[in-house]
C-alpha cells in the first residue's frame, strides 16, 4: 500500500520537485500552496503524513504549524525549511507537535529516509 502524503509549500517548483521525488520513492503525494488548502484537503482525504513548509507567504514561521495542528491534530507533520536549522528552532517545532524539522537545502533523500523511519516505527 502506498502511503498518502500531503506537501504544503508556497513555492511551485518545490511542490513539483518534492511530489515527483516522493512518487518515485513509492509514496502517493499531492501538494497545495497554503495551510488553508492543506487543512481543507486533510479534512477531505486521510493522509499518512504532511510535509509543511515553515515559511509560507500567508503565515510566517511557527504560525503555519500551529494553524495546521489546531485544525488537523491527528496527522503527523514534518516541517521543511530553507532556513538554517538551529537547535532552538528544532526544539520549537517539536514542542508544537511536529515530528521533525528537515532542511530543504539538503537533497530530498533526507525527507524520504525520515518518512521510511517513521512508517517502520508504526
Amino acid at each position: 500500500m502506498r502511503r498518502k502524503l500531503l506537501v504544503i509549500d508556497d513555492e511551485a517548483v518545490i511542490r513539483e520537485v518534492l511530489v515527483d521525488h516522493l512518487d518515485r520513492h513509492g509514496y502517493d503525494a499531492e501538494a497545495v500552496a497554503s495551510v488553508r488548502e492543506g487543512v481543507s484537503r486533510a479534512r477531505e482525504q486521510a493522509f499518512d503524513a504532511v510535509l509543511l513548509d515553515l515559511a509560507l507567504a500567508e503565515t510566517k514561521g511557527l504560525a503555519s504549524l500551529d494553524e495546521f495542528r489546531a485544525a488537523v491534530p491527528a496527522v503527523p507533520v514534518l516541517i521543511l525549511t530553507g532556513l538554517p536549522v538551529s537547535e532552538q528552532l528544532e526544539r520549537a517545532v517539536i514542542e508544537r507537535g511536529a515530528l521533525e524539522l528537515l532542511s530543504k537545502m539538503k537533497p530530498f533523500e533526507n525527507v524520504t529516509m525520515r518518512l521510511a523511519r517513521m512508517f517502520r516505527q508504526e
